[in-house]
C-alpha cells in the first residue's frame, strides 16, 4: 500500500469553497507559488504504483517547491 499526499494542487475543488476568508486566502496563496498542476500529480502516482513488487513507497508528500 502507497500514500501519496499532494499539497497546493491547482483542481476544481477551490470552486467548490463558500467561505470567503478562505477564497482570499487561497487566492493569496495562488499568487505567491505555482501550485502542482493535477499532471503533476498524476505523474507522482505512476511512479510510485511503477515500482517493481520487491520496493514500496509508504508515503509520499508532493509540494510545490516555493510552498511554505
Amino acid at each position: 500500500m502507497s500514500v501519496v499526499e499532494p499539497a497546493m494542487t491547482a483542481a476544481e475543488l477551490q470552486g467548490h469553497v463558500t467561505d470567503e476568508g478562505v477564497n482570499a486566502r487561497v487566492a493569496q496563496a495562488r499568487e505567491s507559488s505555482e501550485w502542482l498542476s493535477p499532471d503533476d500529480v498524476t505523474e507522482v502516482v505512476a511512479f510510485t504504483a511503477s515500482r517493481p513488487a520487491h520496493v514500496t513507497l509508504f508515503k509520499t508528500v508532493a509540494h510545490p517547491t516555493r510552498q511554505a
